[in-house]
């Protein structure tokens, strides 16, 4: 496959799913009860609380070109023309096998999960949308 043909599948080509899922439980949950729950979540507490203790993983991990890590170049950058890892596929694999294993561990009668793959979620985040993300979060929360 060619690096133009991988940055076109690199493209958006479908609403955000994660726009869609909001969308549709605050049409469950109702406005009012969708409100408080938006707060909660807004005020960033486990979100931060998990992003300080997984920080040793992810951060070596990043992209280097938003945090200067050791990771795999972002899609983001990549989308605007940097060049890929050659080794890129069978990193996505691995970063994916290890979110699966972080998502199965938050199930019922999930196995538990070391730091790596805790920490494979903001990976999996600063991958897809690049790490600006995580330097908005430290300058508001302190690293």
């Amino acid at each position: 496959m060619t690096w133009n043909v991988m940055v076109q599948r690199l493209q958006p080509h479908d609403t955000c799913f994660t726009c869609d899922s909001i969308t549709d439980t605050k049409n469950l949950l109702g406005e009012q009860r969708w409100l408080a729950s938006a707060e909660r979540a807004n005020r960033f507490e486990r979100f931060v609380a998990l992003l300080k203790f997984t920080q040793g993983q992810w951060e070596e991990r990043s992209c280097p070109l938003c945090l200067g890590g050791n990771g795999l170049v972002c899609r983001k950058h990549l989308l605007l023309g940097a060049e890929p890892s050659t080794d890129l596929s069978q990193q996505l694999f691995a970063l994916a096998n290890r979110l699966e294993d972080f998502i199965k561990s938050m199930t019922w009668g999930g196995k538990p999960t070391g730091l790596l793959e805790q920490a494979s979620w903001v990976e999996a985040l600063g991958w897809f949308a690049g790490w600006d993300y995580l330097k908005k979060l430290q300058w508001t929360y302190g690293k």
